[in-house]
């Protein structure tokens, strides 16, 4: 049945390749201009909106001095990709002939997809992808949070690593221009999010270590809260200073036990719970989660009830996050009615932009030896696109900061540490190397150095401010979104280690700077050539036609979204490798978008290699036993024409009159399974359906 299936397989991808309508020519024959679009007699292709796409410069024909053929993708194909990209859906009937009659309609459909929640979904999975904010784990953060006894809870781990990507997509909708992700100290955050960065606020640890609880401090020496059983005080009544309750809490853990157990569980510096978690802050944390009590070697507080409900980790708001003026207190852990109506919180350490959230400190933690350069590098990197290198040619207007230790003037790596010590200052000035805030007078003030701009810094702010003014920003959030379209590199040479040379990309991004209006952008890149190539470009011609495998976040979505599933792969949950769900286990290991230490550019998985291939196979029998011939299921073998029908118009997105050939090969692999005695026929069917290239592929 295997063989049968990758036989049909390569039918199947013929036919694709047919309904999309590639518009390749064969030798020595001319390529109709894209429909609505007029070829110039110098080799330029004037777009539908007006643009002119460059002729293609003498330096990309190839090694016979003939130009390089160039074959525009048919509007099917094309908006079939962008519509995938944007939302993980395929295009409808209407919209592929809305396209057909007038290809400038591309952008108008692409403004009426971004008001979708997929679009939505699609673009949080980006931002924290570009952002770097997706990969923290909670060994991450235990390495750096000393003596940190419990590991964070799955919910909050998961809330660190939206939250920036929410927040982003938050001021989109309020207008403000994509600069501000250098700037901002508001945040998308939910209450249980708001109360672990309390209790990482709280938690103090210099350069050298050791743990200060500032709770702890701030109760003095007989501080001490209980956790009862016998009266349910109203959370508002625990929290606030001017009760007689204060600091007395109701606990559902306490209440459900007996005996001497019963008591109250007094926690003071002396308790062995503080001992043993170091903090009276990371204890009361555990209270509120829920998590198992150990008072004594007989007493197990099992947990019930929670403080913390359902609605804690999934209610999102911006929060404006500012420092204590002088003589005011922070926002304490167990503020949890100000985590849940409040719009602004006072902590100690400092949050401005995308460099500063836990889920990028922790992801990109530093050490004695490396002294914040990892992290200031994959700053650059995330902000700019640039890494730190022999490119940096402005002299710091200060060298105070450079360690000779490292490099010594005149060796290769001087160059790099010429920029990156001065600019780690920015952190370490603010942050230890926990990041706790520094106290350590002796830091050496930052100075920003990148290309030819030298400034001197003042705080952690003033470094989202000076890199507002580079001019590589723009471009190289127009090449992220166009590599995250394409599987490739939006460039001729192929590279972004240098600076952008493809006209059309310069053109995007000399748009987007005008006002950093993102879904501007977006619409404008997407109908671009760039994506659609619907005519040539710089790059297109010096490196062809980009294809790339669904990676993991778009295939899941696609299977959601078109087989009626809620999450199938454990993207909002934390998927493990030990969840017993199988399609669970394989997502943990299919190809994702993501960066690495030190490169300008995302891992770029784009072939369908044996490995995504029997990853996805299995993935797909797993879920055609949920989704053919099961109760409420949209696939019956009571009706196999409209299951097969079904199949190929939303899960291989082939639309009438398209839809012909790829339904007679569902159908013929339907007779030859349930001829050989192969059950369930349809499951075999819908396997064959689900491996398709329109399926698990972008762009073809």
């Amino acid at each position: 049945m295997v063989s049968r299936r990758l036989l049909a397989c390569a039918t199947l991808l013929a036919a694709c390749q047919g309904a999309l309508g590639s518009t390749s020519s064969a030798p020595g024959e001319e390529n109709d201009p894209p429909p609505g679009a007029d070829g110039g007699r110098d080799g330029s292709v004037r777009l539908p909106d007006g643009r002119v796409a460059p002729p293609a410069p003498p330096e990309l024909e190839d090694d016979g001095g003939v130009p390089s053929e160039f074959a525009p993708l048919s509007v099917r194909a094309y908006v079939s990709k962008v519509k995938s990209v944007l939302t993980a859906l395929p295009p409808s009937e209407h919209e592929l002939r809305k396209v057909e009659a007038n290809p400038g309609a591309l952008p108008d459909l692409i403004e009426a997809w971004q008001a979708t929640p997929e679009y939505h979904d699609r673009m949080l999975s980006f931002f924290t992808m570009a952002f770097q904010q997706g990969d923290v784990t909670n060994e991450m953060l235990m390495n750096v949070n000393q003596f940190q006894q419990i590991n964070t809870d799955p919910r909050i781990m998961q809330n660190m690593r939206e939250s920036f990507g929410r927040t982003v997509l938050q001021l989109i909708a309020e207008g403000k221009p994509f600069s501000d992700v250098l700037s901002t100290r508001r945040y998308m955050l939910t209450p249980a999010l708001a109360m672990f960065m309390a209790w990482l606020d709280e938690r103090s640890s210099g350069d050298g270590g050791g743990v200060s609880d500032l709770l702890d401090q701030e109760l003095g020496q007989n501080g001490k809260y209980t956790l009862q059983g016998d009266t349910k005080i109203p959370l508002e009544q625990s929290v606030d200073p001017a009760s007689p309750n204060f600091l007395n809490f109701y606990s559902a853990q306490v209440a459900a036990m007996t005996g001497d157990c019963r008591k109250p569980l007094v926690i003071d510096r002396d308790n062995r719970l503080t001992l043993y978690t170091m903090t009276q802050g990371e204890t009361l944390m555990r209270h509120f989660l829920g998590n198992p009590f150990n008072s004594t070697f007989f007493c197990n507080y099992a947990a019930r009830e929670t403080v913390l409900n359902r609605a804690d980790f999934n209610s999102w708001k911006m929060v404006n996050l500012r420092q204590p003026r002088s003589g005011e207190k922070a926002t304490w852990v167990y503020q949890i009615p100000k985590f849940r109506s409040g719009e602004e919180l006072v902590f100690r350490r400092p949050y401005v932009g995308f460099y500063t959230t836990p889920s990028f400190l922790y992801n990109w933690q530093t050490n004695t030896s490396n002294q914040a350069r990892v992290t200031i590098n994959q700053t650059i990197l995330v902000a700019t696109g640039q890494k730190f290198d022999a490119s940096h040619n402005a002299m710091p207007v200060s060298t105070a900061a450079i360690e000779t230790s490292h490099a010594m003037p005149g060796t290769a790596c001087y160059a790099c540490h010429l920029a990156m010590d001065p600019m780690r200052q920015f952190f370490r000035s603010t942050y230890t190397l926990y990041w706790s805030v520094q106290s350590d007078s002796k830091q050496l003030p930052p100075v920003f150095v990148l290309g030819e701009q030298s400034t001197m810094g003042n705080g952690i702010a003033s470094l989202g401010e000076s890199m507002k003014q580079s001019d590589r920003f723009a471009s190289a959030w127009v090449q992220k979104l166009c590599i995250w379209a394409n599987g490739a590199v939006c460039d001729p040479s192929g590279s972004t280690d240098g600076a952008p040379s493809d006209p059309e990309l310069l053109r995007i991004a000399a748009l987007f700077a005008d006002g950093y209006d993102w879904n501007a952008m977006v619409r404008t890149l997407m109908s671009s050539p760039l994506v659609t190539y619907s005519a040539p470009t710089a790059t297109s011609m010096a490196q062809g036609h980009a294809y790339s495998i669904a990676k993991k976040d778009l295939l899941c979505r696609r299977w959601d979204h078109t087989l009626g599933l809620d999450d199938a792969c454990g993207l909002g949950a934390l998927p493990s490798t030990q969840s017993g769900d199988a399609v669970k286990t394989i997502a943990t290991v299919l190809p994702a978008d993501s960066y690495s230490r030190g490169q300008s550019t995302p891992v770029l998985a784009n072939d369908p290699g044996m490995f995504f291939f029997a990853g996805v196979e299995n993935a797909c029998a797993a879920l055609a036993a949920r989704v053919v011939d099961v109760d409420g299921a949209p696939y019956q073998s009571r009706d196999v024409d409209g299951a097969i029908a079904k199949m190929v118009h939303e899960l291989m997105g082939i639309p009438a009159p398209d839809d012909v050939e790829p339904i007679a090969i569902l159908k013929e692999h339907f007779s030859s399974a349930l001829a050989d005695g192969a059950a369930p026929a349809l499951r075999s069917t819908f396997m064959l359906a689900c491996l398709s290239p329109s399926t698990v592929s972008v762009g073809q």
